[in-house]
């Protein structure tokens, strides 16, 4: 665990650093493959630092209502400081990333299709990042583990869930750039991501140990609202095949 990087007098948190590179190489990727998705570069860049405010609000938002329990019982000794520093909710960031960008294309009058599209074929790029930020700084860690891998983690050896999550999110995202060459597979992007993420999700929660993510009876958040979304997705799907008969 390495939560701090010395760069002089200064302490800075590998997290942020993470955070800011994967949000970096998700613009930088976005505006290269803007007229994949039939949208101005420029667009591209702004509706996604729309999405990145989105994304910043709706994970902190999200954290503080899934561990409220947790917030209020450090509070009296450590005060607001940590709530403020740490404390993120992937879900609850992309869904305001993807408010945010849908406020910006109906600002702009610009296809929210194509913007949201474009925000979820990024996302696992950015999630990749933003993964091994959780991992040297300690949280969303894994459960105490023996086996290939191990690390050394809070006091024992555990299993890399966020490594896992990483490499996961890389390789899809790898997948989803190559549909992307091929037209016909642009507008699926959003479902093949959801879809693929959610199932992994998970599975990959029932390796995690660090009990802040919040829990509703025998799952854990991120659990029910993975399982919400296959059911949407899915749904969806079943719908739209009915429609076009």
């Amino acid at each position: 665990m390495h939560p701090f990087l010395s760069l002089g007098h200064f302490n800075v948190a590998v997290y942020g650093l993470c955070i800011i590179a994967g949000l970096g190489a998700g613009l930088l990727t976005a505006v290269l493959k803007a007229s994949s998705f039939n949208i101005d570069k420029q667009d591209a860049l702004f509706s996604l630092l729309y999405g990145a405010i989105g994304l910043v609000i709706g994970g902190k938002i999200c954290y503080i209502v899934v561990s409220i329990k947790y917030i209020v019982s450090i509070l009296p000794v450590y005060g607001i400081e940590p709530v403020l520093r740490g404390g993120f909710i992937f879900y609850g960031g992309v869904g305001g990333a993807a408010l945010a960008v849908f406020i910006y294309a109906r600002q702009y009058r610009i296809s929210c299709t194509s913007l949201i599209s474009l925000l979820f074929f990024i996302t696992p790029l950015v999630h990749s990042f933003g993964r091994l930020g959780c991992f040297f700084a300690g949280c969303c860690y894994g459960i105490p583990w023996d086996g290939w891998c191990a690390v050394f983690l809070h006091g024992q050896n555990r299993l890399p869930v966020q490594l896992i999550e990483s490499v996961f999110n890389f390789l899809l995202f790898a997948v989803l750039f190559m549909l992307s060459y091929f037209k016909k597979f642009i507008r699926f992007l959003p479902y093949i991501y959801l879809l693929c993420y959610s199932v992994f999700r998970f599975i990959i929660e029932f390796f995690r140990a660090d009990a802040e993510r919040g829990a509703i009876g025998t799952f854990s958040t991120s659990q029910w609202i993975s399982l919400l979304i296959i059911a949407a997705v899915l749904t969806y799907q079943i719908y739209s095949n009915i429609k076009r008969r």
